[in-house]
């Protein structure tokens, strides 16, 4: 699959790992777009005038969890039950997530945030802000991260680096 940046195909390496051991049902690349606004046209005598687009946002991955991750990938929005997890999903076990660079360029996360807040507004989907590869720090770094295409030691920032075995028996730990 093509993706449209290298923050999310990491991210996708990341939920191929997941998915491979049983954590994601499935995931899926721009699900379909969420309305946030009408055409705005004005009535000018029996002519109509058009004022303003319609708006629509299109977050980038759409994760379906499998019971098992609750807990340890991800937290209920919904639940009282306070979050150790490094995102969120709804109760049907299904999290939203938008892709964005470490380094704000245009300052985008800015514009994202606003659209963020609106569809939960408006439709109460929770969209978590995903910046990999830092977030990778938050849970782990998937296998196929650790070297580039070339198979050459990629270079990370941040410790510890943990395998997705190493971050899930943290979490047994941590809660026992």
């Amino acid at each position: 699959m093509e993706y449209k940046s290298n923050e999310e195909y990491f991210f996708s390496l990341w939920l191929d790992e997941l998915k491979a051991n049983g954590y994601i049902e499935r995931y899926e690349y721009e699900p379909e777009a969420i309305p946030l606004s009408s055409k705005l046209c004005r009535n000018i005598g029996k002519k109509e005038q058009f004022v303003l687009h319609p708006h629509e946002y299109t977050y980038d991955f759409m994760i379906k969890w499998e019971p098992k991750a609750i807990g340890i990938f991800a937290t209920i929005f919904e639940s009282d039950v306070k979050s150790n997890t490094p995102l969120y999903c709804d109760v049907f076990l299904t999290s939203a997530i938008e892709i964005k660079p470490e380094f704000d360029f245009k300052n985008m996360t800015r514009e994202v945030m606003i659209n963020i807040k609106w569809v939960y507004d408006k439709h109460g989907i929770y969209i978590n802000l995903v910046k990999p590869p830092s977030f990778f720090k938050k849970s782990f770094t998937p296998a196929q991260f650790l070297s580039t295409k070339t198979k050459k030691p990629r270079k990370i920032k941040y410790t510890p680096i943990l395998t997705l075995e190493e971050y899930v028996q943290q979490g047994k730990i941590k809660k026992a």
